[in-house]
């Protein structure tokens, strides 16, 4: 499925911008029913490019604080964000200790984080207006499949590689579909 590929891809960028990392923290929102799955699939896909993930779940907003005090303290190579967190927090957090964080939110980047890679909004857009239409002109709902993000952006904010000292290599600059500068 897609987030298992966002997953690995979030691992490969992670493989590809800081080829010497072992250890990425894999941040999740222990209230999101969709937590299990984002870990094992973060694992799964760190697996799949030589990365260990440590878990770290975090229950309420207010244990963001002690989170990154810990994280400061046992700093891993990057961090991978769930969506479903406090991004402003997070991305504010992680780049005062200093650990590169990504994320597969649309707009991560805006937030203060280096890197985005999530389903292209106007893409979806696009496609549920063409779903619309369909149920608009009698198509019944349960007769349209269930189709899939076809399109992906990856995302990249230049001012908090700055910051983090992190210099993004060419190649992947080159497919970003949005630099921040």
């Amino acid at each position: 499925g897609t987030s298992a590929e966002l997953g690995r891809k979030c691992m490969e960028l992670v493989r590809e911008i800081l080829p010497s990392a072992k250890i990425v923290v894999t941040m999740a929102n222990g209230r999101d029913t969709f937590s299990r799955p984002f870990l094992e699939l973060t694992r799964t896909g760190g697996e799949a490019v030589g990365l260990a993930t440590r878990p770290l779940v975090i229950m309420a907003p207010e244990q963001l604080p002690e989170a990154f005090d810990e994280l400061a303290r046992n700093r891993p190579d990057a961090l991978i964000v769930q969506p479903s967190l406090p991004r402003r927090s997070v991305a504010a957090l992680a780049l005062g200790a200093n650990i590169p964080a990504l994320s597969v939110a649309n707009g991560f980047i805006h937030e203060g984080g280096l890197i985005s890679y999530a389903a292209s909004e106007p893409d979806l857009y696009r496609r549920a207006a063409a779903i619309a239409d369909r149920v608009l002109k009698g198509t019944p709902p349960s007769l349209i499949p269930i189709e899939l993000p076809s399109k992906y952006e990856l995302q990249v904010n230049l001012k908090t590689a700055r910051a983090l000292g992190l210099s993004v290599p060419e190649h992947v600059l080159a497919r970003a579909d949005e630099l921040i500068e």
